[in-house]
């Protein structure tokens, strides 16, 4: 049986990269997503929102693309 694995969040206050390539403080509260298996970090919920509509329109969207070549 194949489980995916869900990756540990980060401690509180610790730096993360963001989706769109800059660095800031994890908070409790930090907008987030698992990409296959992969967490992705927001500066804003708005940007969340935008990549859990449509992944390939977002901020991500050329290094999804790449990922898939």
């Amino acid at each position: 049986m194949n489980h995916s694995s869900v990756p540990q969040l980060p401690p509180a206050g610790s730096h993360v990269p963001t989706a769109c390539g800059s660095e800031i403080r994890f908070a409790d509260d930090m907008p987030f997503v698992n990409y296959k298996d992969r967490l992705v970090f927001f500066c804003l919920p708005a940007c969340k929102e935008d990549f859990e509509r449509e992944p390939r329109f977002s901020c991500l969207a050329l290094e999804l693309m790449l990922g898939e070549e």
